[in-house]
């Protein structure tokens, strides 16, 4: 693990997991935010809200881990873990929580909020596309598509946790 972060300064350049890609500039709650959103091979998406939060999904559109409020969060079992790095002495020790129901509720809600405003600003057409890796008008339609099953899982919008590491 990395004992510094930083932001990444290019996603559409540095995001070479996604094979397909696109930037779009949008407003979310009356301020302006890029969106970078991007699919692997296997069909998973992942959306980047400027350097705030990431969401990444699998191919079936449940969430497998997120980024937000300084916080990586993963799926774990019935509820998501969160991450918290604690650097001390000269070292970087990770700490899980899990996420109690309400914690998990309001995750959902704010991820829920986030993913409605995006979905509703690409039906309207009121995006304004910076970049494109891939074809454009198709990821846009990917995009709406996988959004709209991402927001028909309700409650039960979590991954099988994530396969240990070897």
């Amino acid at each position: 693990m990395a004992r510094q972060e930083e932001d990444k300064e290019d996603l559409m350049r540095e995001a070479s997991a996604l094979a397909e890609r696109i930037e779009l500039l949008t407003e979310l709650n009356g301020t302006q935010v890029v969106v970078t959103a991007g699919y692997r091979r296997d069909g998973s998406l992942s959306l980047y809200f400027d350097q705030d939060a990431f969401f990444q999904f699998t191919s079936e559109g449940l969430l497998r881990r997120a980024w937000r409020d300084g916080l990586l969060y993963r799926s774990q079992g019935e509820t998501l873990a969160s991450l918290y790095r604690n650097r001390a002495a000269g070292q970087v020790v990770l700490e899980r929580t899990d996420l109690t129901a309400e914690e998990l509720s309001e995750f959902r809600d704010t991820m829920t909020a986030m993913l409605t405003l995006l979905s509703a600003n690409l039906n309207s057409n009121s995006v304004e596309v910076q970049r494109v890796v891939g074809d454009r008008d198709g990821i846009l339609i990917e995009i709406e598509k996988s959004l709209k099953d991402i927001l028909s899982c309700g409650e039960t919008f979590l991954s099988s946790p994530l396969a240990k590491r070897r």
